[in-house]
């Protein structure tokens, strides 16, 4: 095969810009024609040909350099004709589009020498057969096309008929020429045709005359390629005609350049010269590719697809390094760095080098393109190369309510290859929140990424506050992907009440940050428009009120005149919907009533008290609309001390408490007295604070109201204020019992409520058949149950409590994973109640539910509507009925993260996800490869060997069973940081949840030790965190391996580095050492603990890690936790428990010490788990005994449930104190492990 020359083409200017013109120069200033994109292009160095076969296939007969066809420019065709070629040049004069006439001179060869060019030259035989005329097409490209014909001709369109240069044109020409129609106009591709324009315009056109004198002195030519040309307005070509002799003809010969070829040049004709059809528009510039479909298509079989080329790209600083492939044989490959069309010949094993200077490819990635080609074969066109790829296109959300949960959805075009490629790449996920700088990294708990639905989610307590927010999502190999949307809030509803003329307007809202910025208008109900109401009338003094001022019926802009129903508008840019209508009714001041409608009220926290379980009694304040302002008040209640102590008491406001004990009895005095004399005002529910009572013996309790006063200025009571008393009922608390492994519980007459630890086995308890039960009570860290007061058992004296078995064991045919199986009952067979029995399965809420009966078959749970909210140990009697109707003995229903089943008997119960849409989740990449394998870890731990990799989990390291996988990386690899070298391969480990761990894991990977000289080098194994290496703990160096804990998955390596100089021995953080100063720990700036972090490390409490670094976000094992907290306080050294896993350790002097304060006490089998990771309840322990904080009433969380019976009082004292808080979502996390910024935090409050 004959290959043609190829030119580096020179540096092109604009990239992928929409052509807008296909005459004229930059230079000249021209206004660019319609078939052009962009004034910028770059010529073409080698023109492809093709030809449309009979399969429809494009087969490429030539590529041709540009050399050559201009080589082949010659002149005049009339002279050419006649064979008197002198080489002067073709003319050609037109419209542009201004209007305005122009000029053009034009070197260059028609099209039908073309094709007989192509026919005489291509190396393929059957091109001989190829012609160009009559309805034969020719389709053109050019070089910014992005791979796109732009335009096309038949021959009869170009020769079939004459075609003029018109020299009198440039004198004669005027706007006025033009003429429009509904069908055609001056700047159509086709000009009015002459048999239509002789018929309707001709005799109508005063221009007539005029036209036909330019086209007698019109002279022939004809439509030509052009190599070079020269072009511009006559306008600006004075000084060119002057020096050519005064003629306009030849005063460009000397000025044709190659800056536009190939051009195709097309002269006027006579219907274009009388509709006035502006001919620039039938010119196209900078052609390299061209596509002859005839009429009848040519008997030219393609020889093969040409495959799509491919390409390597490496990275060194600013310089790519690229390497290109085709697997055809022969074929060669055109690429190009700036424009869309491949104009380079790349040489088979070379590297190509490309300087990309300063940019930032993680958010600018480059862009370059490819064609293989090879002449009498179809090709794959133009491919597209990005490097770094570009992320997943998302479909835009551009509002969001505050308070839900967030998820982007990848666009329709995205394939689930491509998904999962980008989503096994992400290194990091962070958000930029409203009026901040930059963005905060989230840890893996806080987004979801769901391959079937292609989505990522963001949990709404990311969504506290309105504005902008921003998330930034880094992967390996692809561009930083950034999407956003504007949160905004829903909008509150707004209390109203009567209001009368002359008088305040109050509208109340929960939403205290609802009156921030809101503007206020009002019309009469009907009105076509309202009017604003000024902020001079607008009060918005107390959180949650807005207040219209009496004084706005005053004003002279007062559009609420007379009583009636008024609307109105609320507008708040902030939230969703921005404005809200808000009727109201005003009444005339005649009926406003005195306001003096005054009550006192208490409500108790509980419907029924429990003897030595704290309650809370809430004191309010109650009045009708518009009472009146008051100076001082009391309410008085008394206590009997026999029934109830008094433990705690709150005001709000100006409200305060006072408590004095006579007769047996407690007397708590809420007082209130204003001292601006501004007055209080008696609004509806004013709370006044509230009071915390034990009960101390079963019964009825009174709380009676022995005084209520208000008074008014002068110090005279107000009104009659009335004060109701309160009786509580109170029954004996249940009996708290802790299950033991191979003990069985006896239930006598009292309530109970059975702990079942993690790790109990065939524990149970025994009941008597057929007859009625106290309230039971089972709660574990998975599953609570509840079998109400009444019940009675049938099937067997013995239940065994609550077993966790792994998802293996049982047969779910509908499930596409089992999350949970929990046993419970009798191995003899199934146990039966008289009434549901709640079960309660923790965190499997978005789950479907079954059984496993008698004869091992699975049974489905239907979530029922009809159970709807019944979700209360108290609903037992209202869910009996509603499946008794839906003739079921069970039903699951979703009770916020929880699932809950009513049952009437006990067998093996389960949570599953459902199989969706014929098939589950697997490994990508298309053509039939293989998924990576996944291996199952429950409770129980267990090691994992893959790859030569080993993954060691100790039991309880998880609290679900997780799947795990694990792959070498080829690409995508992380950055190794200078002076660091890789020792092996690096792999990926992942499992389904992307959770942390509850004690650390080991990981362990090959090392070949024959590669390392262990005295002049240092070996380490090493995670990818926060866009980093860092290293594991616990690291151990043995025959052919290497192994370390962590408390995450991520990427794992080997990583080497050279020894420094000796020094002393480096501890870990939080032992004796001399802690660096804040400023020094690169990973603190910015972070929420930052302040409390450095106040601990300025104190000497605790200190960050050899390499700089504190990791606020990572866990803090017990023995940690403890050293801080004994170093924080000061505490002197004492002798206490010396446990059976501390000898030795490093934190043993600390441990102790805080054990002879009383602080920690271990587990009941004497050891202490100095190693394991610190939950939050644990820590909530050590923190209330280190402070000696007083037991109170606590927050409510909403998994108060999953908070073991040991630590309940804890959490409640630690809350209550403000000294732990829980998470935005409402939850505590008791289970959770402990950061070291949350250890910090809640040691420095203690210390304040």
């Amino acid at each position: 095969m004959r290959v043609k020359n190829a030119k580096i083409f020179r540096s092109m200017l604009g990239a992928f810009l929409i052509f807008a013109m296909a005459l004229g120069l930059a230079a000249s200033g021209m206004i660019p024609a319609a078939e052009a994109k962009t004034s910028e292009s770059a010529p073409a160095e080698n023109i492809f040909f093709y030809v449309a076969n009979r399969e429809g296939k494009n087969v490429l007969l030539d590529v041709m350099s540009f050399s050559e066809l201009d080589a082949k420019s010659h002149g005049q065709l009339s002279e050419l004709m006649t064979g008197t070629d002198t080489g002067k040049n073709y003319y050609f004069s037109c419209t542009d589009n201004l209007p305005t006439t122009s000029y053009t001179e034009a070197r260059g060869f028609t099209l039908p020498e073309l094709i007989a060019y192509v026919k005489e030259h291509s190396p393929v035989a059957e091109a001989a057969s190829i012609s160009y005329a009559g309805s034969d097409r020719l389709y053109f490209m050019a070089t910014d096309s992005s791979g796109a014909y732009n335009r096309n001709w038949a021959y009869d369109q170009l020769y079939g008929e004459d075609k003029y240069y018109f020299p009198a044109l440039f004198t004669s020409w005027s706007s006025d020429w033009e003429i429009s129609d509904g069908t055609y106009g001056p700047t159509d591709a086709d000009p009015i045709p002459l048999d239509i324009y002789n018929s309707t315009y001709k005799d109508g056109d005063t221009y007539y005359d005029a036209k036909r004198t330019v086209l007698a002195n019109g002279q022939p030519t004809v439509p030509i390629l052009a190599t070079k040309l020269e072009m511009d307005r006559i306008s600006n070509l004075s000084a060119k005609i002057a020096a050519n002799s005064g003629n306009v003809t030849g005063c460009l010969k000397d000025d044709l350049t190659a800056d536009r070829a190939l051009q195709l040049c097309i002269p006027q004709s006579e219907a274009i010269l009388m509709s006035g059809n502006r001919t620039a528009y039938h010119y196209f510039a900078w052609i390299y590719n061209m596509k002859l479909v005839m009429a009848e298509a040519p008997d030219i079989a393609s020889l093969g697809t040409v495959e799509a080329p491919t390409a390597a790209v490496t990275q060194n600083g600013n310089i790519l390094s690229i390497t290109m492939n085709c697997a055809t044989d022969e074929a060669q490959i055109y690429y190009s760095f700036i424009d869309g069309a491949p104009q380079t010949l790349y040489t088979p094993g070379e590297t190509v080098t490309w300087d990309i200077g300063s940019r930032d490819l993680a958010s600018n990635p480059v862009t370059f393109t490819m064609t293989a080609v090879k002449p009498g074969y179809d090709d794959a066109g133009i491919v597209s190369v990005t490097y770094p790829q570009r992320a997943p296109a998302f479909t835009d959300i551009y509002t969001a309510t505050v308070g839900s949960d967030v998820t982007f959805t990848a666009a329709p075009g995205v394939s689930s290859d491509a998904w999962s490629n980008w989503k096994s790449s992400i290194t990091s996920v962070g958000v930029k929140y409203p009026k901040a700088s930059a963005y905060t990294v989230l840890g893996e708990s806080q987004y979801t990424l769901d391959d079937s639905a292609k989505t990522i989610t963001f949990p709404k307590y990311l969504f506290s506050t309105y504005g902008t927010h921003s998330f930034q999502i880094c992967a390996d190999g692809y561009a930083n992907k950034n999407i956003s949307l504007t949160m905004k809030k829903a909008v509150p509803a707004v209390e109203t009440r009567d209001y009368y003329l002359d008088s305040d307007i109050v509208l109340s809202f929960a939403d205290t940050d609802y009156q921030a910025g809101i503007a206020v208008s009002v019309k009469a109900e009907g009105a076509s428009s309202s009017v604003p109401i000024g902020s001079a009338y607008v009060k918005q003094n107390v959180p949650g009120r807005l207040t219209i001022d009496k004084t706005y019926f005053d004003s002279a802009n007062c559009a609420v005149t007379v009583p009636g129903t008024y609307i109105l508008t609320l507008t708040n840019s902030n939230y969703d919907p921005s404005g809200q209508t808000v009727p109201i009714i005003v009444k005339a001041a005649s009926e406003k009533p005195e306001g003096d409608n005054f009550a006192y009220t208490l409500t108790p926290g509980v419907s029924k008290g429990k003897v030595g379980e704290p309650f809370t009694v809430n004191v309010a304040l109650a009045s009708g609309a518009d009472s009146y302002k008051f100076y001082a008040g009391e309410y008085r209640v008394v206590l009997d001390n026999a029934a109830l102590t008094l433990d705690r008491v709150t005001t709000g406001g100006k409200w305060k408490n006072g408590v004095r004990t006579a007769n047996g009895q407690t007397i708590l005095t809420f007082a209130a007295l204003d001292e601006t004399d501004e007055g209080v005002a008696g609004e509806s529910a004013a709370e006044i604070g509230s009071f915390t009572l034990t009960p101390l013996q079963a019964g009825t309790a009174l709380i009676q109201c022995a005084k209520a006063l208000l008074t008014d200025a002068d110090a005279q009571a107000l009104s009659n204020v009335e004060g109701d008393s309160l009786q509580i009922a109170i029954e004996v608390a249940a009996d708290t019992v802790i299950a033991e492994s191979g003990k069985d519980i006896a239930i006598t007459g009292q309530p109970v409520t059975i702990t079942v630890p993690s790790g109990v086995t065939d524990s149970g308890i025994t009941v008597t058949q057929n007859t009625a039960l106290p309230a039971v009570k089972i709660e574990s860290n998975r599953i609570d149950i509840t079998i109400p007061q009444g019940t009675q058992v049938n099937g067997s004296d013995t239940i065994k409590l609550p077993e966790i078995r792994p998802g293996s064991s049982v047969n779910v045919p509908e499930a596409k994973q089992v999350d949970l199986v929990v046993k419970i009952g009798s191995e003899a067979g199934t146990i039966t109640f008289t009434k549901p029995v709640r079960l309660v399965l923790k965190d499997q809420g978005n789950k479907s539910a079954g059984f496993i009966d008698n004869q091992n078959n699975f049974k489905a749970i239907q979530k029922l509507a009809s159970l709807s909210g019944l979700t209360r140990d108290s609903d037992a009697d209202a869910v009996k009925t509603a499946l008794t109707s839906a003739g079921v003995g069970e039903g699951a229903v979703t009770s916020g993260n929880d699932l809950i089943i009513w049952t009437n008997h006990f067998t093996r119960f389960i949570a599953y996800t459902p199989k969706t849409g014929g098939g589950g989740t697997g490994g990508g990449g298309g053509g039939g490869g293989s998924s990576t394998p996944s291996y199952t870890i429950d409770r129980q731990g267990g090691t994992i060997k893959t790859a030569g990799a080993e993954i060691t989990f100790p039991a309880e390291a998880v609290n679900n069973e997780i799947k795990v996988t694990v792959k070498k990386l080829s690409t995508g690899l992380p950055a190794v940081p200078e002076g660091y070298s890789l020792m092996g391969e690096v792999y990926e480990i992942s499992s389904n949840t992307d959770t942390g761990f509850r004690k650390p894991v080991t990981i362990t990977l090959p090392l070949d030790q024959g590669k390392i000289d262990l005295e002049k080098q240092e070996v380490s194994l090493y995670c990818w965190n926060n866009s980093r290496w860092e290293p594991l703990s616990q690291i151990k160096l043995e025959a052919g391996k290497i192994s370390g804990e962590t408390e995450h998955f991520s990427k794992f390596a080997v990583l080497s580095s050279k020894k420094a100089a000796p020094e002393e021995e480096v501890k870990t953080p939080d032992q004796e050492t001399t802690p660096p100063a804040p400023a020094q720990l690169k990973d603190l700036s910015g972070h929420w603990a930052q302040g409390v972090i450095s106040e601990l490390i300025k104190a000497g409490a605790i200190s960050g890690y050899p390499d700089g670094s504190f990791r606020p976000d990572s866990s803090i094992t017990r023995a940690e936790f403890a050293a801080v907290l004994v170093k924080a306080l000061k505490l002197e050294p004492r002798s206490g428990v010396t446990f059976s896993d501390t000898v030795g350790h490093w934190a043993q002097v600390s441990i102790e010490t805080a054990a002879g304060h009383g602080i920690v006490s271990g587990y009941e089998n004497g050891s202490f788990g100095p190693d394991n990771l610190i939950t939050r309840e644990q820590m909530a322990v050590m923190i209330v005994k280190a402070a000696d904080l007083s037991a109170g009433e606590g927050k409510t969380f909403t998994d108060a449930g999953q908070i073991g019976a040991w630590a309940k009082t804890a959490v409640a004292a630690a809350s209550g104190n403000s000294i732990i808080s829980g998470y935005p979502d409402g939850s505590f996390r008791p289970q959770a492990n402990a950061t070291r910024a949350e250890a910090a935090a809640v040691i420095v409050k203690i210390l304040h």
